[in-house]
């Protein structure tokens, strides 16, 4: 899983150093694979959409093994890169087992519940210091929202230490950039979804959302993730409490 983050439409077509070339039948135009995109597909994300059926169906395959879905941390770190980056390449849980044979869905659904509920709390911290623009309630809860938006967390910290009087103005501005970003990945998605591949368009959008260098919208510092297919790399390892360098990009 890529740790990169850097909003432009990169050319879909174009291929980097990271890049191989997967075979493809007799007749038919070879197609790229890059380290951040491994498994070959449409190239473009799940949708909310798409991650709901992805979890519906993981959730099938679990009944259908006679199995429960696993204590909340029945997962290692390779089932956390293996179902991120099936979200991220937009692939169906079947197309997902059939080319990384010995996952076990029971792990999968795990590891994405265990995700959706840090970013849940994550996101749950940052509606409470909007809720409460103190300083009491951003050193309690600022922590944890720094999971998800430790730019923002970073710069309302900041604030609160040189001008105090500025942090609930501050607080209002940075919650008014993140409901602007969110929107605009709202439209994205919208259009994503009335996309079906093979789709060059598609791939442009995709990688608005997200790219081989990070230069998307899911990387913005002002970006609150609402589901876990939204996760860039940083955020992925934030949540699951791992220290990794960098950070994440902010708005320009």
């Amino acid at each position: 899983m890529s740790t990169s983050t850097t909003v432009t439409v990169a050319d879909p077509s174009s291929a980097t150093s990271s890049t191989t070339f997967a075979s493809a039948a007799p007749g038919r135009p070879k197609q790229l694979v890059e380290l951040w995109h491994p498994w070959v597909s449409r190239f473009w994300p799940s949708t909310a959409r798409e991650e709901a059926a992805f979890v519906a169906d993981l959730q099938s395959h679990v009944s259908a093994q006679g199995a429960d879905a696993g204590t909340p941390r029945d997962f290692d770190r390779r089932d956390v890169t293996a179902l991120v980056t099936a979200l991220r390449c937009g692939l169906t849980v079947d197309e997902l087992l059939s080319r990384a044979r010995g996952l076990r869905p029971r792990r999968l659904l795990a590891a994405h519940g265990h995700l959706d509920t840090a970013r849940a709390t994550g996101a749950e911290a940052w509606e409470a210091i909007v809720r409460t623009p103190t300083s009491a309630a951003v050193a309690h809860f600022g922590p944890v929202a720094a999971t998800l938006l430790p730019v923002i967390i970073g710069h309302i910290e900041a604030i609160d230490r040189r001008s105090p009087h500025d942090l609930e103005r501050g607080i209002r501005t940075a919650d008014a950039e993140i409901s602007r970003t969110t929107q605009s990945v709202v439209l994205l998605e919208e259009r994503l979804d009335a996309c079906a591949a093979p789709s060059d368009r598609g791939r442009a959008i995709g990688s608005l959302l997200y790219d081989a260098y990070g230069d998307g919208a899911w990387s913005l510092g002002t970006f609150l993730p609402p589901r876990v297919g939204t996760l860039v790399p940083l955020r992925v390892a934030s949540l699951l409490g791992e220290d990794t360098p960098g950070r994440l990009r902010q708005a320009s």
